[in-house]
C-alpha cells in the first residue's frame, strides 16, 4: 500500500464504528470525564488508536498532559504513585493509608492534570481494581483542584462499574468492509478487488489486521492463495486481545498440514462466494443469446425424468449435450465454454479449489 492510505488509516478513519469510537473519546476528554473503552472483540492496530486518542487530548487541553500506563495486573495506586508521581510526592506516602485517598487529598500535584490512558486491562480482577482505586480517588479530590481523567483500555467481552462504558464491538460485517475498503486501496485491478477481498476475509474471519497482511501482497495473495495465507499465519503475532470469531489458521501454523487444509477452505470458501455467480450469470447470458436455437432442441429429459420445456432451466449438462448435437446453430468455441464452466462448477460443488489459471477465465467471462 505504498503511497496510499494504510490499512490502520482505514480502521480508524473510515470504519464507522471506530469512529464513532474516537467521537465519544473526543466528548470525554473536553468534559474531563473518566470511562471505560471496551474493545470485545480487541483492539486492532493498538499503538495507531494510542497515538489517535494522545492527539485528541492535545487538541483537547492545553493545560493537561497525556500519559499511558500499561496495566501490569499490580495494584493500580502503587503502578501510578511510582510511575506519575515525584520522589517528593512519594517520600510523603505512609505505607497502608489508601493511594487513592492519599493522591486524591494532595494539593497542586501534576497527578491531577493527567489524561491517563490505561492499557492492556485484559481481566475482570485488574478492572474491577482501577476503578475501585479511581472511586477512591475521586471521593478525596478537592474541590479547588482539577481531577486527573482515566480512560480504560478493556478487552472484554462485558463490563460492569461506575464509569461508563463506551463499547467498540466490531464483527464479521466490520472486517468484510475493511476487507473490501483496502483491497481497493490496495491498487489492485478492479475486476480482481471484491476476489482478492474475499480472498483475505475469508482467511481472516474478522482479525482485520491478519487481513490487511494478506492484502499488501495482492499478487501473491491472487496467484498463490493457499501458500500467502499460510505463509503470513507463519509469522503473524496479534498483540491486540483478538478473540472473535477465528478460522484457526494463525493457530494451526505450527502444523503446515492443518494450516493447508484450514487455508484451502478458505480459499474454496472465498471462490465459491465471488464465482458461482459469475458462472451462473455466464449461463443465463448464453441462453438469453441463443434462446431461439436451444428452443427448438426442446423438450428434453432433466436427470429426474421431467421434461425440460423453458431454456432457462437447462443446466450446463444440458447445454452441453444441445451444442455438441448441433454443429449448425453452436459454434465449437460455444461449446468449449460450456464444457469449461461445467467442470469449474463442479470442482466448486465438490469442495475444491480452482487454479489461478481457471479463475482468471471465469473471470474473464
Amino acid at each position: 500500500m505504498n503511497g496510499r492510505i494504510g490499512a490502520e488509516e482505514i480502521w480508524y478513519g473510515r470504519m464507522g464504528k471506530t469512529l464513532r469510537l474516537l467521537e465519544e473519546i473526543r466528548g470525554c476528554l473536553l468534559e474531563e470525564r473518566s470511562a471505560i473503552l471496551l474493545f470485545p472483540e480487541g483492539i486492532f492496530w493498538e499503538e495507531t488508536f494510542a497515538k489517535k486518542v494522545r492527539q485528541m487530548a492535545g487538541n483537547a487541553s492545553a493545560h493537561r498532559m497525556f500519559k499511558e500506563l500499561i496495566d501490569t495486573g499490580d495494584d493500580p495506586g502503587r503502578l501510578c504513585l511510582k510511575e506519575l508521581c515525584s520522589k517528593a510526592v512519594r517520600d510523603e506516602y505512609w505505607p497502608g493509608e489508601p493511594i487513592g485517598q492519599f493522591l486524591g487529598e494532595k494539593k497542586e500535584i501534576t497527578f491531577h492534570n493527567n489524561f491517563l490512558l490505561v492499557r492492556g486491562i485484559c481481566s475482570g480482577k485488574s478492572l474491577r481494581a482501577w476503578l475501585s482505586f479511581i472511586e477512591e480517588y475521586e471521593k478525596h479530590v478537592r474541590q479547588d483542584e482539577p481531577s486527573a481523567v482515566f480512560l480504560l483500555e478493556c478487552c472484554l467481552k462485558d463490563v460492569e462499574g461506575s464509569l461508563p462504558v463506551l463499547r467498540c464491538e466490531t464483527g464479521l460485517q466490520d472486517c468484510h468492509i475493511f476487507c473490501l475498503m483496502a483491497a481497493e486501496e490496495a491498487g489492485t485491478a478492479s475486476a480482481w478487488t471484491d476476489y482478492l477481498a474475499e480472498l483475505a476475509y475469508q482467511a481472516g474471519r474478522g482479525n482485520s489486521e491478519f487481513c490487511a497482511r494478506l492484502l499488501a501482497q495482492p499478487k501473491e495473495l491472487f496467484q498463490n492463495p493457499v501458500q500467502t495465507i499460510v505463509a503470513c499465519a507463519e509469522g503473524f503475532e496479534f498483540e491486540g486481545g483478538f478473540h472473535g470469531e477465528e478460522s484457526g489458521i494463525m493457530e494451526s501454523a505450527k502444523y503446515m498440514e492443518a494450516a493447508e487444509s484450514k487455508a484451502t477452505s478458505a480459499v474454496w470458501k472465498a471462490q465459491v462466494v465471488q464465482l458461482f455467480p459469475k458462472l451462473e450469470q455466464f449461463r443465463y447470458r448464453f441462453i438469453s443469446e441463443h434462446e431461439a436455437g436451444l428452443r427448438h432442441h426442446l423438450p428434453i429429459p432433466d436427470g429426474n425424468g421431467e421434461q425440460i420445456t423453458d431454456p432457462f432451466d437447462l443446466e450446463f449438462g444440458n447445454l452441453i449435450y444441445i451444442v455438441h448435437m448441433d454443429g449448425v446453430r453452436f459454434a465449437p468455441s460455444d461449446w468449449e465454454k460450456i464444457q469449461f464452466c461445467r467442470a469449474a462448477r463442479n470442482t466448486l460443488a465438490h469442495n475444491k479449489v480452482l487454479t489461478v489459471e481457471e479463475v482468471e477465465q471465469v473471470m474473464r467471462m
